[in-house]
């Protein structure tokens, strides 16, 4: 489950196109960052009574800058970051 978790941060991380957030363990992405509905198609959207959530596998797809990089990609999840995300697991 963590590394699906991991795989699905990361791709999330290429298609918003913002290079600051390749230098944040995961664990702090999740936390802090969020990524506006206007960004997914309505199909992966699932308004409830009292909340929108996505449907599991979602990845943002609508109106967004190109992709990174592979190149900047490799930042994702280094050495540092591992480290970080494991202590917040406290693993």
């Amino acid at each position: 489950m963590l590394m699906i978790f991991v795989y699905r941060c990361r791709q999330w991380v290429k298609v918003v196109g913002d290079e600051d957030l390749v230098l944040l363990p995961p664990s702090q992405l999740y936390s802090l960052r969020r990524v506006c509905e206007d960004h997914f198609p309505p199909e992966v959207v699932s308004r409830g009574a009292k909340f929108t959530r996505l449907k599991e596998g979602a990845v943002p797809s609508l109106l967004l800058p190109l992709p990174l990089s592979e190149e900047l990609m490799l930042q994702f999840m280094n050495e540092e970051g591992r480290y970080q995300f494991k202590h917040f697991l406290n693993l």
